[in-house]
């Protein structure tokens, strides 16, 4: 189920960029906004609080690398929107 879900959202994002590009967008300022969206981490959050409602011994380690690699790629969504949205501006 994990893996059609995350086929149809390539597909989407497909769908989206070719439209764009039909109707004379230019596709690289998509294409950044996407990319900066991309990391997210709600899936793995809660992959790993299954870890530790099952007791899986190290979970705890877990739990903590999985928050700081989520907060890293929130730092990182920041710093690519603010430059996609400078990049738009300088257009």
């Amino acid at each position: 189920a994990a893996g059609a879900a995350a086929g149809a959202l390539l597909l989407v994002r497909r769908l989206v960029l070719a439209a764009e590009r039909a109707a004379g967008g230019r596709v690289g300022e998509s294409a950044q906004v996407f990319a900066a969206l991309v990391p997210r981490g709600l899936t793995s959050a809660v992959l790993v609080s299954m870890t530790l409602q099952a007791k899986v011994p190290g979970g705890e380690r877990f739990l903590v690398l999985t928050f700081a690699v989520i907060l890293l790629t929130n730092f990182y969504m920041t710093w690519r929107l603010d430059a996609a949205e400078k990049s738009l501006a300088a257009a």
